[in-house]
Order: structure tokens, then C-alpha cells, then sequence
């Protein structure tokens, strides 16, 4: 086998499948691993190197399936979304863990409220969240930053969809109140009903054909501009309708 595949087999398997059953064992088990992939034994300092490296060799990897001239980054995510659901019918648990996680945080309440909120929402980078706070391997992931997905379809924006978010407020606050884990949110849901309060009134003015008031959209422009230059997000997560309401209200001025 050429080096390079060595190189690349040990970026899959320097963190074995297994490894948050054992962490401290896991490196002796990725020898094992590697051992039997490779053919020969398998050296633990070596891996230990090339650790550093292995998350972006195994994304590198990944490029290595298709040609150089592939870009199609939408095509991807739809195949992707294909593969989820694929893997969901052999029982993996990721996408059905997702309500589960709300279910448990939303307590007695409805869902409904707790899941619109969740669905506009996505989580920050490790790197914002280490800043954020302290993580060690016994910090509990079950917060809404830990159950929101980092990957998902972005709702249509429709004037409907943003009357509906706009109220969710009130109707999610009392399971937010209550709940020590959901308490962080309360400002998060307040700034995504004002987001859809400005995405309504930018909708009106292009509705109207006549442009919005040269006074209205610095304001609005300002408070999402904060939103998504923000270097600490409240309750570590990330607004993801703020940036189409920044261009609903780019066109609600263009003359």
C-alpha cells in the first residue's frame, strides 16, 4: 500500500468509531485498528503526529471521490440529505435524536413553539463555544446549542412563515421561563421576532412598489449587522434567517 494511503487510512482511523465509549483506551484500540487495515504494525506515536492533521486530510479525502471540476455545492446537500435518511433506515439515530432532545426540553409544553424557534437556528463553531465556556469530556450536551442541527434546510422565507415566527415568541416564552436550560433563549427568541418584524415590513414596502424611507432601513440594517458580526452569540447559537432579512431589506430600498 503507498504511503500516502497510509497517511490517509490513518487520518479515518486515528479516532476510532468506539472512542466516547473509552477515550482513554483509544488510542491503543486505533493501533489495533490500523494494525489490521495496514497490514503491518502500527506505530501509537506516529498516529499521535499525524492527529493534528487528520480531520482535514479526512475532509481532503472526501474531495478525492469526485472530479476537480464538480462544484455543485447545493447537488451535494441534497445527496447528502439522501445519505441521512439512508442512514436513519439502519438505525442511526442523528436526525431522530434531534425532536427527541427538544421533546426533553420543551418538558409538558408543546413542542411546536420550541421546535419554530429551533428551526431558524443554528449552533456556533467549537471555537466560539470554547470562549464562550469551559467544556471538559463531563460537560452535559443538552442545551439547545447541543440539539439544534449545524446543518439544515433553511425555511422559506414567506410572509406567512415570518407572521408565524414573529408571534412564536410569546408562545414559546413560558417553556423558556421555566426552564433553566432554555432560559438563555429568551433573548435569542426576542431578537428572531424583531428579525421577523423587520422581514414583514420589508416585504410590505417591495409589495408596495415604492421603496422604504431613507430613514427606516440604517436602523434595521445596524441591528442585524450586530446580530451576525456578534463574536459571542447569546446561548451559543447562530441566527441563520438574519442574513436573507439583511436582503429583504437591501431590495426594500433599492429604487
Amino acid at each position: 500500500m503507498p504511503a500516502d494511503w497510509d497517511l490517509l487510512t490513518t487520518a479515518f482511523l486515528h479516532d476510532p468509531p468506539d472512542k466516547a465509549l473509552d477515550i482513554r483506551g483509544h488510542e491503543r484500540r486505533a493501533a489495533r485498528y490500523l494494525e489490521a487495515a495496514l497490514g503491518r504494525p502500527a506505530d501509537v506515536s506516529l498516529i499521535k503526529q499525524d492527529a493534528g492533521l487528520a480531520d482535514q486530510l479526512a475532509a481532503v479525502a472526501e474531495r478525492f471521490w469526485s472530479p476537480a471540476d464538480v462544484g455543485d455545492v447545493p447537488d451535494m446537500l441534497l445527496r447528502l440529505d439522501w445519505m441521512s435518511r439512508r442512514l436513519e433506515w439502519i438505525g442511526l439515530t442523528h436526525q431522530t435524536n434531534y425532536r427527541t432532545m427538544l421533546e426533553r426540553l420543551a418538558g409538558g409544553d408543546p413542542i411546536g413553539p420550541l421546535e419554530m424557534l429551533a428551526s431558524v437556528l443554528r449552533p456556533v463553531s467549537n471555537g466560539i463555544r470554547e470562549r464562550s465556556r469551559q467544556y471538559t469530556q463531563q460537560t452535559p450536551l443538552n442545551r439547545v446549542a447541543d440539539t439544534v442541527l449545524p446543518v439544515a434546510p433553511q425555511p422559506l422565507i414567506t410572509r406567512d412563515f415570518l407572521i408565524a415566527l414573529q408571534s412564536n415568541d410569546a408562545q414559546v416564552k413560558p417553556a423558556l421561563v421555566k426552564n433553566a436550560l432554555l432560559q438563555e433563549m429568551i433573548p435569542v427568541s426576542a431578537t428572531v421576532s424583531k428579525l421577523a418584524a423587520i422581514g414583514i415590513a420589508a416585504m410590505d414596502y417591495i409589495a408596495s412598489g415604492k421603496p422604504a424611507p431613507d430613514s427606516w432601513a440604517p436602523e434595521q440594517r445596524a441591528f442585524i449587522a450586530g446580530i451576525m458580526t456578534n463574536p459571542m452569540p447569546p446561548g451559543e447559537v447562530a441566527i441563520a434567517i438574519a442574513e436573507p432579512i439583511g436582503k429583504l431589506v437591501d431590495k426594500a430600498v433599492s429604487k
